[in-house]
This record gives C-alpha cells, sequence and structure tokens, in this order.
C-alpha cells in the first residue's frame, strides 16, 4: 500500500510532505468535489474501505474518470478493479505507480 511521506517539499510549520502526502490529499479533494461519491472522507483514514462507507460501483467509475482527469492518468485494463478502488491509500499506489512515483 502507499504510505505517507517520501521525496516532498517542507511546509510552512516545519513538518515534511511527501509526494505520496499530496497525492492522497488530491484523492481526498476529488472524492469531496466528485458528486457521485457520498461518503463523507473526513472520518475516514487512508486505509478504511470506500465501498464500506458507503460508495457504490457506479460512483466509483465516475470517481475514476474525475482522477484520470485530475491526474492526467488512464488507468489500464488491469487497474479496473475493485481493489483498486478500495480505498484513498490503494487509490494513490495506482495514481503513484501511474505517475511513476
Amino acid at each position: 500500500m502507499y504510505k505517507r511521506g517520501g521525496p516532498g517539499t517542507s511546509k510552512r510549520d516545519g513538518t515534511f510532505v511527501g509526494e505520496s502526502d499530496l497525492i492522497i490529499e488530491r484523492v481526498r479533494r476529488g472524492a469531496a468535489a466528485c458528486s457521485q461519491v457520498k461518503v463523507d472522507l473526513s472520518s475516514l483514514g487512508d486505509e478504511d474501505s470506500l465501498y464500506d462507507a458507503g460508495m457504490n460501483s457506479r460512483a466509483s467509475v465516475n470517481f475514476m474518470l474525475m482522477l484520470e482527469n485530475e491526474f492526467e492518468v488512464e488507468f489500464p485494463d488491469h487497474m479496473l478493479r475493485r481493489d483498486v478502488f478500495e480505498s484513498v491509500a490503494s487509490i494513490a499506489n495506482a495514481i503513484g505507480t501511474l505517475l511513476g512515483s
């Protein structure tokens, strides 16, 4: 799984923000902006199941399309599986792979 941390930039408060942190935050913002995703991500951890929290397959497809636009990537057929879109961390892992991070 994709974990927070890694190379990145320093925030104003002196804490370190890794590339994975930035991807995770963009995934969270994207889910909040996607009207089809009716899951309150503020109450979920990065590893928590989006499906168990109420996301359905239609919402996951719309979310995937939004993520492709946001990150300028295309999910290949072998990544079009439920487990890839199971959690914020698994989505970030897939995007990191696609971006070469």
